[in-house]
């Protein structure tokens, strides 16, 4: 592959994934190589590795939180990632499709790549999108499971750092497990990129929107910080707790070998 594979593109991949494993799995490197596999992802260029991971693997755990918006998967069991009888129906409907022309057919109600150019309220659009923004980070909060968190983590270079504190290990997965979703948020929105100055022209039909826009933002996100603050509080509380009960001897040390195992072993962990 040459250029990095849109989000859309890996939904229905997941989703025949998903089929073809029984309905439901974790999201592991057995589950991440079948995607790959259906989704024809030979290489990825871009690799992260600071969490030894490829980019497009990330992009499939927003894809997840996607489907489920759609009702395509269900989100409801942490750690467990599961096709719905809606899901089962959009594979049967589309994969053939997408199998002879990697199509990506558009689904109703989502906005088509290069909408009409409209009059537009900038602070009632840069509202919209900071609801909406803020509503999916504190959602994410509460569905998210410890297991959806550890693959975003480097285990190795956290005992190199010598971080020894749970708190620690889970406020760094849970940072980077949100950066995935957080990035170019309001470019995900319209267009599922980060639009330049040229694409706001083209989305809005002003030239200016895009000073306009941050303008708007000012101090409106100070308004939602202190209940998402809130939130982090507990979900980190929560994922230290579960942590420790499964990642910690019983004088409280982490023990790397099981998070190792856990974390890049071929059999997730189970012994």
């Amino acid at each position: 592959m040459s250029t990095r594979l849109r989000r859309e593109s890996l939904e229905l991949p997941l989703l025949k994934s998903l089929v073809e494993l029984g309905g439901s799995a974790a999201p592991d490197e057995r589950l991440y190589r079948l995607v790959a596999e259906r989704a024809g992802i030979s290489e990825d260029p871009e690799y992260d590795i600071v969490h030894a991971r490829p980019k497009w693997v990330y992009d499939l755990q927003w894809v997840r939180h996607t489907l489920v918006k759609q009702s395509e998967m269900d989100g409801s069991v942490r750690g467990v990632w599961q096709i719905t009888d809606l899901g089962r129906d959009r594979v049967s409907r589309e994969w053939d499709a997408y199998r002879a022309g990697d199509v990506v057919p558009v689904k109703p109600g989502r906005k088509p790549a290069s909408p009409v150019p409209q009059p537009v309220s900038v602070h009632d659009q840069a509202t919209e999108w900071m609801d909406e923004y803020y509503r999916n980070r504190s959602e994410r909060l509460r569905v998210a499971g410890l297991n959806d968190l550890l693959p975003f983590i480097n285990p190795y270079a956290l005992c190199l750092e010598s971080i020894g504190e749970g708190h620690a290990v889970v406020e760094h997965a849970l940072d980077a497990y949100l950066a995935l979703t957080e990035q170019s948020i309001f470019g995900d929105v319209l267009t599922g990129r980060k639009p330049r100055n040229e694409d706001w022209q083209e989305l809005t039909g002003d030239a200016d929107f895009y000073l306009k826009l941050i303008r708007a933002m000012d101090e409106y996100p100070t308004a939602h910080r202190r209940k998402y603050d809130r939130e982090y509080a507990k979900a980190v509380n929560r994922f230290t707790k579960e942590f420790l009960n499964e990642f910690s001897s019983e004088d409280g040390t982490i023990d790397w070998e099981k998070l190792v195992r856990f974390n890049s072993g071929a059999d997730g962990g189970k012994d």
